[in-house]
């Protein structure tokens, strides 16, 4: 998420995730704007091994900063300890609790969460929760929380529905100062274990992966925009 960013031209944004296990899940993002810009991201983890590709296509407009690859539409693919490359784990590993759900929004956070009561999402019943600026939990103006600028989290609201079977967040109300934004699941399905090939990654013909042993290793062999 980048709240500086304009999204308000993006076509599709899909975001998938499977999860096989506390040790086992896939992430894959994809964003579009036909036909000159497409971004793809994935991150699998299966115990102790990992893997993280990108692919980024835009015209030259759409460029930032001088790195060759930030636009050249190639696929790269890096493989190394899951300690170092799951990176998409404190973002999306699946919440074992309600208690883990407000409990991420505690000390430190700016801001605070309560049970608002219960609601159906797709069928599914789920706890609506509550999240409210604490001011008197924020670090100084300017600082970030969380990759997020602070003055973008004290100036916000939001509401989650949290599937109580799994504890999933299958709906997310952010309010502003400048809109309302939401995001939904719009699939689940819950007692079916994905394939074991789901949790590897297998490049495509002419596509090497490239062995690294720690996040900045992969930084640089990835390129921009995960730098």
């Amino acid at each position: 998420f980048e709240p500086d960013r304009d999204y308000s031209e993006v076509t599709e944004i899909v975001t998938e995730i499977w999860y096989g296990g506390p040790e086992r899940y896939r992430l894959e993002y994809r964003s579009s704007r036909e036909p000159d810009w497409s971004y793809l991201y994935g991150n699998v983890v299966n115990g102790d091994e990992a893997w993280l590709y990108l692919q980024n296509r835009c015209g030259p407009e759409n460029r930032t900063g001088d790195d060759p690859r930030w636009c050249d539409g190639r696929l790269r693919a890096v493989h190394g300890p899951s300690s170092e490359l799951g990176v998409a784990g404190d973002s999306f590993a699946r919440p074992g609790s309600l208690g883990a759900v407000i409990g991420a929004y505690g000390p430190g956070s700016c801001r605070s969460a309560h049970l608002q009561g219960e609601d159906v999402v797709l069928g599914r019943t789920t706890y609506v929760v509550a999240i409210t600026p604490d001011a008197d939990n924020c670090p100084p103006r300017g600082e970030y929380e969380q990759g997020i600028r602070i003055e973008s989290v004290r100036d916000t609201s939001e509401t989650l529905w949290v599937d109580k079977e799994t504890f999933l967040i299958l709906k997310d109300e952010s309010k502003q100062r400048e809109g309302v934004g939401t995001s939904s699941v719009s699939q689940i399905e819950v007692g079916t274990e994905p394939p074991d090939s789901t949790f590897t990654y297998e490049a495509s013909q002419g596509i090497k992966i490239q062995e690294v042993s720690d996040i900045n290793e992969a930084k640089e062999a990835l390129g921009p925009p995960l730098r």
